[in-house]
């Protein structure tokens, strides 16, 4: 497993299972595949769904680094304030100066809702 994909060898070849899973399905090859659910390994067919690069990086989960609790949700120490970021198809909003993580977390979640569509997570 390369990142948590389930890899398959066919023919001293090598590609990703929800590819294939994909692929048996509807006979399209498709480089980009979303796990809707998030887990990788999980290649049931009800769980993916044909993605643009940009789609597919708008449902990951938050980082493991993160320490408000909500994704996009920074603390400014210096300012004693909050910020929320949102990325979509290489653009970036940001909005600043929320007194609390949580209402921060609320402009992010409705700013994903609007401009990722069905590919967007909290």
């Amino acid at each position: 497993m390369k990142l948590g994909y389930i890899e398959i060898g066919i023919n001293n070849s090598r590609f990703y299972a929800h590819q294939l899973a994909w692929f048996f399905e509807t006979g399209e090859w498709v480089d980009q595949i979303d796990h809707r659910n998030q887990i990788r390994n999980d290649n049931r067919f009800l769980n993916l769904r044909k993605a643009t690069g940009s789609q597919n990086q708008s449902n990951i989960a938050f980082r493991s680094d993160n320490t408000s609790g909500f994704k996009g949700v920074t603390h400014d120490k210096r300012r004693g304030k909050w910020t929320a970021d949102v990325r979509f198809e290489g653009r970036r909003y940001r909005k600043a100066g929320f007194p609390c993580a949580a209402s921060a977390n609320e402009w992010a979640c409705s700013k994903r809702a609007e401009i990722h569509g069905d590919f967007a997570t909290n």
